[in-house]
């Protein structure tokens, strides 16, 4: 059987955006998003042309009913413009609702992550399984959860080390690889987690949301007029640390 030919779009454009981004380095043009952005838009017209696509940089293409691609070109785009190592793209496909095909590059390592929905995860093809894997001390958080979860350092056990890295696609990637071991991110945007959720689903990690609890219920179909409206918070880590991560989701504190 001849694989879905989203799956090769998919793959090839996520390809593409690695090159693009391994090429890339300080000073960065401002208008590297968009054009990165644009290209793919323009790509997807060509090979899919009813496919809505939604991102970051550039106003929605299509009507959005729960079926289309979603699309940061960087994540991370901060930390690129000042020489740090940590950013890459985030691209998911979407059917009812909710993300099939997932890729996350890093351009750094030159790697790229996979998802296709019941087909497992893997990276540059091999499959990555957390269930096998020692778990990580290292925590990523979002400056949002932080902020709005002032206590939460009080429930990391002893040895655990938290980190603010500011890309949140890539850090869903490194949990699901054994490089990080959990994280915490308030408010994220649909365009930011949607692959990495994915990667996470498949890869055997224990998932979290303020939609609900476990791999498939933690994201709630996004079948609205604006996928990006719906924002989540999302804890994500290691099953051996699940005893840990679930006090997280206690309600934020209040102002």
């Amino acid at each position: 059987m001849s694989p879905d030919p989203r799956v090769l779009f998919g793959r090839a454009h996520a390809r593409r955006f690695l090159a693009d981004l391994r090429a890339t380095a300080p000073p960065v043009r401002h208008d590297l998003d968009a054009d990165l952005e644009l290209r793919f838009h323009e790509a997807v017209a060509r090979r899919f042309p009813d496919d809505p696509v939604v991102g970051e940089e550039l106003p929605p293409k299509g009507e959005w009913v729960g079926e289309g691609w979603l699309i940061d070109p960087i994540d991370g785009t901060s930390n690129l413009r000042q020489g740090l190592p940590w950013y890459g793209t985030s691209l998911a496909y979407f059917s009812k609702g909710r993300p099939v095909l997932g890729w996350v590059t890093d351009p750094v390592r030159g790697e790229i992550y996979e998802a296709i929905a019941g087909g497992g995860a893997t990276v540059e093809g091999m499959p990555i399984d957390l269930r096998g894997t020692p778990p990580s001390q290292l925590v990523a958080a979002s400056r949002r959860w932080r902020r709005s979860r002032p206590g939460w350092r009080g429930h990391l056990p002893p040895g655990a080390k938290d980190r603010l890295l500011g890309a949140t696609a890539l850090e869903l990637a490194w949990i699901a690889r054994g490089i990080l071991g959990a994280g915490a991110w308030g408010r994220t945007r649909s365009f930011d987690v949607a692959a990495g959720w994915l990667i996470l689903s498949e890869s055997g990690a224990w998932l979290r949301s303020s939609a609900g609890r476990g791999p498939i219920d933690s994201w709630a179909p996004l079948l609205g007029s604006d996928p990006t409206d719906a924002p989540l918070d999302l804890v994500a880590g290691h099953p051996a640390h699940a005893a840990w991560l679930e006090p997280l989701l206690d309600p934020p504190a209040t102002t």
